[in-house]
């Protein structure tokens, strides 16, 4: 189509892109990619409640004459609408194909919230969800005390002393796809919403697939049970100026001290508990899935 915006797509080299890197070959076309072609990227993805597959449909006055809301048409149809020539609907189109247990998983609960709900006011989960499917992390950590940090907001602890963890003993994955929007202009005010996960030793080390496979079906299983994502106040902000080399900063003390973005834990906050992942991977005996 003529009428789209230029399709410049960031660098998948690096951070956070680089979490993109499986999505390079419809990435590199040198052009928006067609609806059908995003389609393919979830085959065999299906919502539990309609038995409809999942897949993306063009956001247009004929498609809300359903008069369904965005996430009912989901649960009810399996249909996404995508406006087309969005890097905002794109984004959520990958990851979508990235960790579709979580992203059914938010969609059920925002929809049984919606039944007592109605269309009015968000109740607390479905603030919860809306910040998690906009602006979501997944932060694994091998060392209970990274996490720990994160809950302290000790952001000079997490992101200075222990820089060098970060890839090795600590990983962040976003699912949250106006990050990856916004992080074409990043501001340094950029924040996500984290879930955390307690993780085995070896877990970072694992390929980036493997990881965010087992993640999602943590994650998945977590927001199901109303673990995670149940209020928004529940859900610590990490500011993305912080992680080490993404959007080409590299942070030190004098920064994460003056920085507005590092701001201390409100008093009486409590966040969730970290969900704890075993040590055998998903579809075997005593695994997340199990």
């Amino acid at each position: 189509m003529s009428d789209l915006p230029p399709f410049d797509p960031p660098d998948l080299g690096r951070p956070p892109y680089d979490q993109l890197a499986d999505f390079a070959a419809i990435l590199g076309r040198g052009r928006w990619p067609a609806l059908g072609e995003l389609d393919a990227l979830v085959e065999g993805v299906v919502h539990p409640d309609s038995g409809q597959p999942i897949r993306f449909v063009a956001d247009d006055p004929a498609l809300r004459r359903d008069c369904l809301g965005f996430a009912a048409r989901i649960a009810a149809k399996g249909e996404v609408a995508t406006r087309p020539g969005s890097w905002h609907d794109l984004y959520g189109a990958l990851v979508w194909a990235r960790h579709p247990r979580l992203k059914l998983a938010l969609n059920r609960v925002e929809v049984a919230d919606l039944a007592v709900q109605g269309r009015g006011n968000r109740t607390r989960r479905q603030q919860a969800i809306a910040h998690v499917d906009e602006a979501g992390l997944l932060v694994a950590s091998e060392d209970p005390a990274l996490l720990a940090a994160i809950d302290a907001h000790d952001w000079a602890r997490l992101f200075s002393t222990h820089r060098d963890d970060f890839g090795r003993r600590i990983v962040v994955h976003v699912v949250g796809h106006a990050l990856f929007e916004l992080g074409h202009a990043p501001h340094v005010t950029l924040a996500g919403k984290a879930l955390r996960f307690l993780v085995p030793e070896g877990f970072c080390g694992l390929p980036f697939a493997e990881r965010a496979a087992r993640l999602d079906l943590a994650a998945g299983g977590a927001v199901l049970a109303g673990r995670l994502a149940a209020d928004p106040a529940a859900m610590p902000s990490v500011p993305l100026a912080g992680i080490p080399g993404w959007f080409g900063r590299v942070p030190d003390a004098g920064f994460i001290a003056s920085a507005e973005c590092f701001r201390p834990r409100p008093p009486g906050r409590r966040y969730e508990d970290p969900v704890a992942l075993s040590e055998r991977g998903p579809g075997q005996p005593g695994s997340d899935d199990s």
